[in-house]
């Protein structure tokens, strides 16, 4: 059980690195247009 919780907790933690990368390479795409 203490397994599949420490993977659910990991999965979360990419998902929002996963998002913080999307944000940043949009703010940076962003940027360059300008």
């Amino acid at each position: 059980m203490l397994s599949l919780s420490s993977e659910g907790a990991l999965f979360s933690g990419l998902r929002m690195g996963v998002i913080l990368d999307m944000t940043i390479l949009r703010l940076l795409r962003l940027g360059h247009h300008r």
